[in-house]
């Protein structure tokens, strides 16, 4: 299984049977975007013996034969080298849109294309249009219609307890290549644009395959040191990122992940910044961290998620604002602050950070701390009553973070306000008194439940507790939460809750016991920083445990979102960007 994308939103997943799979691309949607499918499968009447991960494409092998594929702007290029058929099975429609009333194909050849029109009806009547797409494929080929309608079940739905795991698919032609061939296959709404870039990118065809790999060679790099099962799997990890951000209607940002969640996540994005400054990328770190700043609401939070979603984020600043601090202490250690920052922007990122303080104080501060209602931190799912509403400690953390920036901001522009010093002092004692119940610091003001989530605390804002603290906090922590695989499960494995395999779509276990990548390479970094020789057992199994799921488990060169409890496995979202990030940033901490 493999997943390529396009950088501008759209992406091909090959050989994961689920009705994400195939060909989409991004297109706008009122003031917002949406992704848009056009093919469901590409079949080829052979069985693979082989598949090479080429960083920027991805080859098929086979006895006697072999495909490469590359996604760029509105296409996918496959090039084809010895006999083979290739079977083109369409499923056009939004993502989200599973209606099968009213879809009518036509195909026909004009000149030396081959041009699908999609039209989308109200219902079958077929009196109201709702839509018309275009497919254009460029080949020398052999042609043979098919022309077929066919029900196709999507076994990884149904094993994710999807509601829907079977839809009408179209298997629209066959390609019969004789020997070699370059197919491109470009999506449009409008014929002429998709005939125009077809013809453009099949010119152009050995041409972009070689600005691909230029790009894939001064942009990333093999790391050299003694342990050289990582330097693989960070590469990899590093490209997986990479091919999640996107620009998508005029806007750069980071896509949470793929399949399906195609959106700029506020939370997601600030997390997986990190590993972007790691590897000393600061523009694209400033202009996302500027977008998501600029994007404040009039309660101080930043929105959930772009395009538009109701779920509150009651974490969503507090990351931003971590990930600026961030930025600002690296470039300020090489002093290049002032080059990257002019003052007028250092002073507009403050004047919009006391205002989220002072909003945050108003609207959500009782008792010297920050609370949070239902499903708003990263942890946004329910399952018996289990919200995280109320007081939680990594919401503490990131708040006091802020108020570190606010003050380090404030003596960089030479006007400390002794208020927010203050401030920060009394929240930390606060939350000190509140949370840490030696050797537990507990997940929720009153709650001791068992998680994970004092990890992003100590990454957050170490100075909470002294390092004494932090290690009684951490082997407390670490025997109720390790699993022997190496990761650690979302909630004490003794909790009722507890579900020790994944559950699907129906959030069950997804945190109450399932292991997040990101999770356990934060903690792995936390615990590197605070003992790596009290902890080095943990972090080698963590490191492990993420390079086996990247190199071995899930879509190749990817990294999972999660795994069950119970063994290691690559489950839910297959290729996410917070573990990928998480994991650059903790084999750059360590190597």
């Amino acid at each position: 299984m493999f997943i390529l994308t396009n950088k501008k939103g759209g992406y091909f997943l090959s050989g994961y049977n689920s009705k994400f799979r195939g060909l989409f691309f991004a297109e706008k949607k009122d003031n917002d975007f949406t992704l848009f499918k056009t093919i469901d499968s590409i079949s080829v009447n052979k069985t693979p013996v082989q598949i090479n991960n080429m960083f920027f494409y991805y080859e098929q092998l086979y006895r006697d034969a072999s495909l490469s594929y590359l996604m760029h702007n509105n296409s996918l290029l496959i090039e084809v080298q010895g006999g083979c058929e290739l079977l083109l099975t369409l499923d056009m429609r939004e993502i989200y849109d599973f209606s099968s009333a009213g879809r009518i194909y036509e195909i026909k050849k004009q000149d030396n294309l081959i041009i699908i029109t999609y039209k989308k009806y109200s219902d079958d009547s077929l009196k109201e249009k709702l839509s018309e797409k275009v497919l254009v494929i460029k080949s020398k080929a052999e042609i043979e219609l098919v022309r077929a309608w066919r029900e196709q079940f999507y076994e990884h739905d149904s094993l994710r307890s999807s509601q829907l795991n079977s839809l009408w698919v179209f298997d629209a032609l066959k390609l019969k290549v004789k020997n070699r061939d370059n197919v491109v296959i470009t999506y449009s709404g409008n014929k002429d644009n998709a005939a125009e870039e077809s013809g453009s990118v099949h010119k152009n065809f050995d041409l972009i395959f070689n600005n691909e790999k230029h790009y894939l060679q001064t942009h990333f790099r093999l790391f050299h040191n003694k342990n050289k099962k990582v330097n693989i799997p960070c590469m990899c990890a590093s490209k997986a990122l990479d091919n999640l951000i996107v620009a998508v209607n005029n806007m750069k940002g980071i896509y949470a992940g793929l399949p399906w969640f195609f959106q700029f996540w506020t939370r997601d994005e600030a997390i997986s910044l990190g590993a972007l400054i790691k590897e000393k990328k600061y523009h694209v770190v400033k202009k996302i961290l500027m977008r998501l700043i600029n994007s404040m609401q009039e309660n101080g939070r930043i929105p959930n998620r772009y395009p538009h979603a109701e779920l509150a984020s009651a974490d969503g600043a507090g990351w931003v604002f971590k990930r600026t601090y961030d930025l600002f202490e690296e470039l300020d250690r090489k002093e290049l602050s002032d080059y990257y920052f002019k003052k007028h922007e250092k002073e507009l990122i403050k004047e919009k950070l006391e205002f989220s303080i002072n909003k945050h104080l108003e609207y959500f501060f009782e008792d010297n701390l920050i609370k949070n209602n239902a499903k708003e931190t990263w942890m946004d799912t329910s399952f018996g009553d289990d919200t995280r509403a109320g007081f939680r400690i990594e919401i503490q953390a990131l708040f006091l973070c802020m108020l570190k920036l606010l003050n380090y901001l404030s003596q960089d522009l030479d006007n400390k306000n002794e208020k927010y010093i203050s401030l920060e002092q009394d929240i930390k004692q606060k939350a000190r008194e509140v949370f840490f119940d030696s050797p537990i610091l507990k997940d929720g003001k009153d709650d001791a439940t068992i998680r994970p989530n004092i990890f992003i605390a100590y990454y957050v804002y170490p100075e909470l507790l002294d390092k004494g603290e932090w290690l009684r906090a951490f082997e407390s922590s670490l025997k109720n939460l390790w699993l022997n695989w190496g990761g650690l499960a979302s909630i004490d494995k003794e909790n009722p809750l507890f579900c020790k395999e994944y559950s699907g779509e129906n959030n069950k276990s997804y945190h109450r016991g399932d292991s997040w990548f990101w999770i356990n390479n934060l903690a792995a970094i936390c615990m590197n920083r605070l003992d790596k020789i009290k902890f080095r057992k943990y972090t080698n199994q963590i490191t492990k445990a993420s390079s086996e799921d990247i190199l071995f488990k899930g879509l190749i060169a990817q990294h999972a979102e999660l795994s069950s409890a119970s063994s290691q496995k690559a489950e839910g979202c297959l290729a996410q960007a917070w573990s990928a990030a998480m994991f650059v940033e903790l084999i750059n901490e360590i190597y």
